[in-house]
């Protein structure tokens, strides 16, 4: 993971030099305020009784570009099958995240960038073009600078996804202030040889927002196979899923 991170502060010096905080900050603060990601979420969960909310990751490979109809369908399909937001995973990308997330002005839905965020410029960055959400990696980043980059999305109203892998990461987590957390897929995979060890960890996370109005959203990001495995998770506290486009796209 070192490489990882390593690897995207060096991207990130790279797009400094090409545009620097303080134009990436102004392009940010002039971007209109999109949806709240936890209040869609959150509202949708609260309206349907056994209502689940799907977050759909898209295959964006390449950039997209105008002619990029398979991308377009992609986007209408996942509409029209009733997500309520878009994800896009960036994390191994080099790419400009302009290039990749042009996209979004072809989408009323809020987007979820899945970005491994070593540097404040990101969320910025992400904040001027049009981006809803951001990941954050409890763990990867400690408690004192997960809590600053959350203050800044918070401002730039975008809300952070916190992406959950270890229970350490759980634990920094629930040290802040944060909306949503998502737990990883490596966490399903407890529920299959360790049921009552993940039924804890949910029960934590519940218990830890008791005396407030606004509990966490506790979301699942991947690993799902089928209704099977939704049904699972949803009956232990889970009502979000982040899945790939492919499980909703129809067979060719």
């Amino acid at each position: 993971m070192n490489d990882i991170v390593n690897e995207k502060r060096r991207l990130v010096e790279k797009r400094k030099k090409f545009k620097p905080l303080p134009i990436i900050k102004a392009l940010a603060e002039e971007k209109e305020a999109s949806s709240n990601l936890y209040t869609i979420l959150s509202s949708h969960i609260k309206s349907v009784d056994e209502a689940v909310a799907f977050v759909i990751e898209l295959d964006v490979d390449q950039p997209f570009n105008e002619q990029d109809k398979s991308l377009l369908e992609q986007i209408k399909h996942v509409e029209k099958c009733g997500a309520l937001a878009l994800a896009v995973d960036l994390s191994n990308k080099t790419d400009d995240l302009d290039h990749s997330l042009s996209f979004i002005k072809e989408t009323t839905l809020p987007t979820l960038l899945y970005e491994i965020v070593v540097d404040e410029y990101q969320i910025y960055e992400a904040k001027s073009l049009g981006v809803s959400s951001i990941s954050l990696f409890p763990g990867l980043l400690e408690l004192g600078e997960l809590q600053y980059f959350l203050e800044i999305s918070r401002e730039l109203h975008i809300e952070p996804w916190l992406s959950i892998r270890t229970k350490e990461a759980l634990e920094i987590a629930l040290k802040t202030d944060a909306s949503i957390l998502a737990l990883h897929q490596n966490f399903s995979d407890k529920l299959k040889h360790h049921p009552n060890e993940l039924v804890e960890f949910i029960d934590l996370i519940k218990y830890s927002r008791r005396d407030t109005e606004e509990p966490f959203l506790i979301a699942h990001e991947r690993g799902v196979q089928n209704l099977k495995d939704i049904d699972l998770l949803k009956s232990i506290g889970i009502s979000t899923f982040l899945l790939p486009s492919f499980i909703l796209l129809p067979p060719s």
